[in-house]
């Protein structure tokens, strides 16, 4: 390679590198998304291609192929890749602003495309957890958002929006067993927003019978025996109406 390129090759594996420290993101996930950008690279080149927005691209790529829970939101709150287009029209100069993090899932689209390979989507489950351990959410809430999970699943309720539906679940779970957590806490805790936290916990509430909110705590009344994880070593969950600060 040219002293130019080799210049290129070395920043975008050391961005890759500062990105994946920056998130607190395993060793395999670098090398993971180290291993995809010299495949690009490869096939396509450097020429053209920015730095500070391509190496999150790879690294997204990464957490999707190995299950790791990250959303572009998260990413671009870190990195702040917002950018503004200018552009001209009949009245004159036009300049609006993209959100980085659309910017990096579309260059994660493009490099999934032209690579041939299907990056899986991030698992609810695993965006769940991430949520979870953020808010601190006790043993309880945790067998308790995998069996709302569960229910969905069953019951074929559309996950279309993992990220989102992750956070109403963490957030249902933890009311259900009498947390009182802001809906914002969970948002920060997973990339997500408010408006489309409720929009899922709506969808939620109108196909999951006899969860009723009475003041500021949710109920499921038909909340019954059920089966939890084998390491919990439980074979029912008691129903929970305690309210806990």
């Amino acid at each position: 390679m040219k002293r130019t390129k080799q210049v290129v090759y070395n920043d975008m594996l050391r961005e890759i590198e500062l990105s994946s420290q920056a998130l607190k993101l395993p060793d395999k996930i670098q090398e993971e998304a180290t291993n995809i950008f010299k495949k690009y690279m490869k096939k396509y080149g450097l020429q053209g291609k920015k730095i500070d927005q391509y190496a999150p691209a790879f690294v997204y790529l990464a957490c999707k192929k190995w299950n790791q829970p990250i959303t572009t939101k998260l990413m671009n709150e870190m990195f702040n890749l917002d950018i503004e287009i200018i552009s001209k029209n009949g009245k004159g100069t036009v300049i609006s602003s993209r959100k980085g993090s659309l910017v990096i899932a579309k260059i994660a689209r493009k490099i999934g495309r032209e690579l041939g390979e299907n990056f899986q989507p991030i698992g609810i489950d695993k965006y769940i957890e991430m949520a979870q351990a953020k808010v601190l959410s006790d043993d309880m809430c945790k067998t308790r958002a995998m069996f709302l999970l569960e229910y969905m699943k069953t019951h074929d309720i559309t996950l279309n929006n993992s990220p989102a539906f992750a956070a109403a679940v963490a957030y249902l779970a933890d009311r259900l067993e009498g947390y009182r957590i802001p809906e914002h806490d969970y948002c920060i805790a997973i990339g997500t927003t408010e408006v489309a936290l409720r929009n899922c916990k709506k969808k939620m509430l109108k196909v999951i019978p006899n969860i009723k909110r009475h003041g500021t705590k949710y109920v499921w009344k038909d909340y019954g025996p059920i089966k939890t994880p084998v390491e919990t070593g439980q074979d029912n969950v008691p129903n929970n109406d305690n309210e806990k600060q």
